[in-house]
């Protein structure tokens, strides 16, 4: 999961803000079909509270936020264990390691 700390920092968030921001990145899947106003009624406040937590992090609108966030949650939720990419269960330095020059 992404530590939403290095996004909201330095904004002066409110409780609410940040739960909205929690909220989409949670369902970063689903938000851009749900819209703005499905968003906020979920979070049980207005749509233009949505649209200024966008401006107030420094994005154009909704979404732009969401194709923003977008990359930094994918990328949280990859694996981080050291195999490049699931190409037969080999770690990078394996790799290298077995297919250098010094050996021929």
């Amino acid at each position: 999961m992404i530590d939403i700390s290095k996004i909201i920092q330095g904004k002066n968030l409110t409780e609410l803000e940040t739960q909205i921001v929690q909220y989409i990145i949670t369902n970063i899947n689903t938000v851009l079909q749900m819209g703005v106003r499905k968003i906020a009624k979920e979070n049980f406040t207005s749509p233009a509270t949505v649209i200024r937590l966008s401006k107030k992090l420094g994005y154009a609108g909704f979404v732009d936020m969401y194709y923003q966030l977008l990359p930094l949650v994918k990328i949280a939720e990859l694996p981080q264990s050291g195999v490049v990419g699931d190409f037969l269960e080999i770690s990078e330095k394996d790799l290298l390691d077995l297919n250098s020059m010094q050996r021929y």
